[in-house]
């Protein structure tokens, strides 16, 4: 069973995402910013999603903790977004982002993103 660690802290997004994952068999950790993910991981996680909401310099910086973490360093990224910055977008993907969806995001374009992120990584499995 592949569980997921949502880090979102928009409680609307948040609220949508989770009742998206869940529907979908994911069991989900849900928390507001990064720094919470590191302290209160409690599953095994298989697969980050991450929310960036307006800053996206804060953005690089929750990759590069997410990046630099042995728990979550290897583990699928996917970065979901506002901006319409195609070299913002593909700096964080350097940083180590495995993907990124642009908001306004539609329940099938997120869990397309989920499954072709999971089967990645059970391919690596």
């Amino acid at each position: 069973m592949t569980h997921l660690l949502m880090i979102d802290p928009n409680p609307v997004l948040r609220r949508e995402a989770l009742m998206w994952s869940t529907e979908a068999g994911y069991p989900t950790q849900v928390v507001r910013t990064v720094e919470d993910a590191l302290e209160d991981m409690s599953t095994s996680i298989d697969v980050v999603v991450l929310n960036v909401e307006n800053s996206l310099t804060q953005a690089e910086r929750m990759i590069r903790m997410l990046k630099q973490d042995e728990r979550t360093a290897t583990l699928p990224l996917l970065v979901c977004t506002w901006s319409t910055q195609i070299q913002q977008l593909a700096k964080w993907v350097l940083l180590g982002a495995d993907r990124t969806l642009q908001h306004p995001i539609e329940r099938p374009s997120f869990l397309q993103a989920l499954a072709a992120l999971i089967g990645r990584e059970s391919a690596r499995s």
